[in-house]
């Protein structure tokens, strides 16, 4: 038993520099960590305020709530006519 608490002790003092090799090879600089940052922030925001809130807020036209119906849609469909029956 003190041979393996001996054995485990050393594998997590030795862990840090497995990290670091680890994060080296990766390429994990501080431009990752604020990408994941900025990431987590905006799927957040989408998930609480819903799609479209960022091009509402900026102005575009198209996103957000659908105040306009396009004019190639119809208002109604019959689904009982001859050609939509199976």
């Amino acid at each position: 038993y003190i041979l393996n608490f001996t054995m485990n002790s050393q594998l997590f003092t030795n862990m840090d520099i497995y990290l670091k090799i680890d994060v080296k090879l990766l390429g994990i600089n501080i431009f990752t960590y604020i990408l994941a940052g900025l990431i987590t922030i905006f799927l957040s925001l989408n998930f609480l305020l819903g799609p479209g809130w960022l091009g509402q807020l900026i102005g575009l036209e198209g996103t957000g709530t659908f105040t306009q119906m396009s004019d190639s849609l119809p208002d109604t469909i019959d689904l009982s006519s001859s050609e939509n029956l199976l």
